[in-house]
């Protein structure tokens, strides 16, 4: 009932312009992180139990956020982030407790998958969304903590023809929560922050980041993780009523 009224709050009359994050907001990795671990693992001759596979996504979530905890940023630059993403897949699979003999090549096999647009899908909400936005004449763009690469891959799933702007922390040196990123946004839409909505996944990315640049934050909090967040919060991006 909350997040259904939260919904209705939103007057998009207000809003010239909606920017979106990708990751786990408009596409996620397919079938899931884990089972495309599993494979590629799989794929070099590991195979994992079910146990060490139920552990796969709760390991590398936990390593990923003692990281950003600490106030690192690793998106920035495609070598930061190619040796962020090698080191924690090292780590994960070390703490699964995969033979040392296979660690070695694992890690850049992984990474190598992941860095594909074969890797990821967009949820089903997330073109009728951008869609729907278009049609009410809004400027649509995504807003990410993304390497580079970002670009070719929203080329490849067909995303970008809808977007008209496109900022990724890789390309611009900004990470999110930072206030630079956003400002970048805000330029590249051509709309004052305050007729900008921004959605993201992210309490401290997106909400506490979008809010502090002067933009409208909405969270999409499609496992409900947070149904006491202070914030516009929808379920799915349907619930974004465009």
């Amino acid at each position: 009932y909350r997040t259904l009224v939260l919904t209705l709050l939103i007057d998009w009359s207000k809003y010239d312009a909606i920017s979106f994050d990708v990751g786990e907001t408009l596409l996620r990795p397919y079938p899931s992180f884990a089972v495309s671990f599993r494979r590629v693992c799989a794929r070099h001759g590991v195979l994992l139990t079910r146990e060490q596979s139920g552990q796969i996504e709760s390991e590398t979530t936990r390593r990923l956020i003692e990281y950003q905890r600490n106030g690192r940023v690793f998106t920035v630059t495609a070598e930061s982030s190619r040796e962020f993403w090698i080191s924690l897949y090292r780590d994960t699979l070390r703490q699964l407790g995969v033979p040392s003999v296979y660690v070695d090549g694992l890690p850049d096999a992984l990474y190598a998958f992941f860095t594909q647009a074969e890797a990821y899908r967009t949820f089903a909400d997330a073109r009728p969304a951008i869609r729907r936005a278009k049609l009410r004449g809004l400027k649509v763009g995504v807003l990410s903590n993304w390497e580079p690469w970002l670009e070719r891959m929203l080329e490849e799933i067909g995303l970008a023809p809808w977007l008209d702007f496109a900022v990724i922390s890789g390309v611009v040196g900004h990470e999110k929560p930072a206030t630079e990123i956003f400002e970048i946004a805000i330029r590249s839409s051509g709309v004052p922050a305050d007729r900008i909505v921004h959605v993201g996944d992210s309490l401290h990315h997106d909400v506490a980041g979008a809010a502090a640049a002067g933009m409208t934050p909405v969270l999409v909090d499609r496992h409900d993780r947070h149904p006491d967040a202070d914030c516009l919060r929808v379920r799915t991006l349907d619930e974004l009523g465009l």
